[in-house]
């Protein structure tokens, strides 16, 4: 599950890395996993969200991924 969650995460910001727009489906797509798995483990992400609101809760669920990594 942390192995699925890091490519995740690693995925994330490589795709918006190359384009900030970029689509969530993109983002499975990079790391190896269906968009299915992608709002399991990122519920706030929620598909009827528009793209904006999609994008900031990827990025604060990354924020708050990170932050768990730095005090484990």
């Amino acid at each position: 599950m942390r192995r699925t969650r890091s490519a995740i995460l690693d995925a994330t910001a490589r795709v918006l890395g190359r384009r900030s727009d970029a689509a969530m489906a993109e983002i499975a797509d990079e790391a190896g996993v269906g968009r299915a798995t992608l709002y399991r483990h990122f519920p706030r992400c929620a598909r009827h969200r528009p793209r904006p609101q999609r994008l900031t809760a990827v990025s604060h669920s990354m924020r708050d991924s990170f932050s768990g990594l730095r005090t484990a």
